[in-house]
């Protein structure tokens, strides 16, 4: 921050007295915090119309005695667009998205107490940063209402937030403003606003906002009764309305890791966007219902189709995520950061931080400590190694997508990766499948001392991997059925049929159920309730009780849960679906802990120094073999290995 205002070369009448009006505003901007006493900062935002310079003033509260504030939540946006505030009576610059949240909070007559993390924490603090960021959870938590601003609107004249054209503006030079702050300063942020004006790719019309609003408030109001009485599709459900609600969802604030918590944490909260309000609990009420609308018969246009899977997708899970923690109650660190992997971060560590706040079972402390002057790859690697240690399973390892990274060991999730949403829904059904089954046969991860980059399992191996197919493509691919032909020639099938497979059965009941990997039911990810149905293949029992849709669903989503992976056959005769990187040679694995089996490769490690004997291997990923899902591969054995993860 700037030692001083800039001063009004063009008033030099008033000057003593602008001087001694900023000199009332300052004080200290940054004093250092106390750790230990757990203080935090404060913003008085001062009063002002819409267009006036923000003011505001930052003081130094103990967040044990429960201060009073409204905590913020926005998109920060690009930090190279910033326009100038005054903070303790000094200039500061802070970014576009903030300068919109507080001109639209601002009351013209009282001050406005609030928590901003970009002003409340010193940035330029990295210690600071990072103790701040492990309150977090109190911070939300203790606000005495949450602000949710998700955006901004243009304004009109028939907006209360209108606002006067330049030429009006700068008609009332001799207006107070300009005797306080300077003209040079006013002249200067006028032309600084223009930015405003050009950054409106997520500026939404104003009645798009009341449209959408309006809706969420009817599908949360009246949904229920309508459907009850038999009186169909609300009015207010018309397909503009539908439009501006899908447009709203799409906003960048319902794209980002912080806003998660931010959602989730205030036991009150207001989603705002540009000047019209609304409860947060109406919008995520509409979200809850928009399972009793999927049950309807009604023939919904794909604009309502659209609002109705937004919802479902953007708000549901936090409106979940924000019941359980009200009540006490939530997943696991690992389980946050898989549901919410396809969140955006600009700091890849924030793709740990920014959940850290509502981690169940383990503080923040007890997990991982916030600490900005560690690189992601070695935050994310003592997370991993954390979660296995605290947990005793290796759920962390059965992740979906393994990476390729050199400067990230194999066995350590990559973070920074963001998939889209549907693959994230996809992820919550492959979790399904984890916990159904037990190749380890409810065994607990045994963890040997090895170096940071390392991790040292017990296991057992089960077999080498003899011959792979091709990777699984969409249906709708030219040379889709590629894959199908040659997985068909390696096990010769539909000759051998009938023979018996390894484990018991037949090989035609083993090809059925490795491609389906034995599902025996989805789960819904919003309510975490199992829906239970047999596969839809020509050998497996169907459910008599599913609808046509609900199995063409399912057959859609097994379709894009092997796409991408790749069939295989071990030297014994097992079957088995994994990772595309699957090479001949690998080794299929049952690790003490998991779930499931994992896909290993031998690789040379001449430098690789351990005090036992091990065989050192990189993570392939992990995988169903069918007949082994359930601890048979181990039961008696006593051969066990200990294989050094790289």
């Amino acid at each position: 921050m700037s030692e001083s205002n800039p001063i009004d070369a063009d008033l030099q009448s008033g000057a003593a007295e602008s001087r001694f009006l900023r000199s009332q505003l300052k004080s200290c901007s940054y004093n250092p915090l106390h750790r230990e006493k757990r203080q935090i900062r404060i913003l008085l935002l001062l009063p002002g119309e819409f267009k006036d310079p923000i003011c505001c003033n930052l003081l130094i509260a103990h967040l044990d005695e429960k201060p009073y504030y409204k905590a913020l939540s926005y998109v920060w946006g690009d930090p190279s667009k910033r326009l100038p505030i005054f903070v303790n009576g000094q200039e500061h610059h802070i970014t576009i998205n903030l300068y919109r949240a507080l001109r639209r909070i601002r009351d013209h007559i009282d001050v406005r107490v609030l928590w901003v993390d970009a002003l409340c924490i010193n940035q330029n603090d990295i210690d600071e940063r990072s103790h701040q960021v492990s309150l977090m959870k109190d911070i939300y938590s203790s606000t005495e209402e949450a602000i949710l601003f998700i955006g901004d609107h243009k304004s009109d004249a028939s907006d209360p937030t209108y606002t006067k054209s330049r030429e009006d503006q700068e008609a009332e030079n001799f207006d107070l403003k300009y005797w306080l702050y300077g003209t040079s300063f006013i002249r200067r942020l006028q032309s600084e606003l223009s930015m405003l004006d050009e950054d409106i790719e997520n500026i939404m019309e104003p009645k798009e906002v009341y449209d959408a609003f309006s809706l969420a408030h009817a599908l949360a109001a009246s949904a229920l009764q309508s459907i009850l009485k038999g009186e169909g599709l609300l009015r207010a459900f018309t397909n503009e309305a539908a439009k501006s609600l899908s447009k709203v969802l799409r906003l960048p604030w319902f794209t980002r890791i912080w806003t998660v918590q931010e959602a989730v944490l205030p036991e009150k909260s207001a989603i705002v966007c540009g000047s019209l309000k609304l409860q947060w609990v109406t919008m995520m009420e509409a979200a809850r219902l928009t399972k009793f609308w999927n049950l309807q018969k009604f023939q919904y246009s794909s604009d309502q189709k659209e609002a109705l899977e937004e919802l479902e997708t953007k708000v549901l899970p936090l409106r979940n995520e924000h019941e359980a923690f009200q009540d006490s109650y939530g997943p696991e660190h690992y389980r946050l950061l898989q549901r919410y992997q396809h969140r955006e971060a600009t700091d890849p560590r924030d793709k740990v931080f920014g959940l850290l706040a509502m981690t169940y079972g383990l503080t923040v402390g007890q997990l991982i400590e916030p600490d900005y002057t560690k690189d992601f790859c070695s935050i994310y690697t003592k997370l991993c190694r954390r979660i296995i240690e605290s947990s005793g399973s290796l759920e962390s390892l059965a992740q979906r997508y393994v990476h390729d990274r050199k400067d990230l060991p194999s066995w350590v999730t990559d973070w920074s990766y963001t998939p889209d949403a549907f693959s994230t829904r996809l992820g919550e059904w492959n979790y399904s499948s984890y916990l159904w089954n037990k190749a380890s046969d409810s065994t607990k991860a045994e963890i040997h001392p090895s170096s940071s980059e390392i991790l040292s399992l017990s296991g057992f191996t089960v077999d080498e991997i003899s011959a792979i197919g091709l990777e699984i493509r969409n249906s709708m691919d030219p040379g889709a059925a590629d894959w199908k032909n040659k997985w068909e020639d390696i096990i010769d099938y539909p000759k051998n049929i009938n023979n018996p497979y390894v484990s018991g059965g037949t090989v035609k009941d083993a090809y059925h159920r490795t491609l389906t990997k034995s599902r025996a039911c989805i789960v819904e990810p919003e309510t975490g309730a199992f829906i239970a149905f047999m596969a839809s293949t020509s050998d497996v029992p169907q459910s008599s009780t599913l609808e046509s849709e609900k199995k063409s669903n399912h057959d859609y989503l097994l379709e894009l849960d092997i796409q991408g992976q790749r069939l295989f056959t071990t030297r014994k005769g097992y079957f088995g679906i994994g990772s595309s990187k699957t090479q001949v040679g690998d080794l299929a694995c049952v690790l003490l802990g998991g779930n499931v089996p994992f896909i290993l490769r031998p690789v040379d490690q001449p430098n690789c120094q351990l005090k036992y004997d091990s065989l050192i291997c990189s993570f392939v990923g992990q995988a169903y073999v069918h007949g082994i899902m359930h601890g048979e591969a181990i039961r008696g054995r006593t051969d066990k290995t200990i294989f050094s993860l790289h």
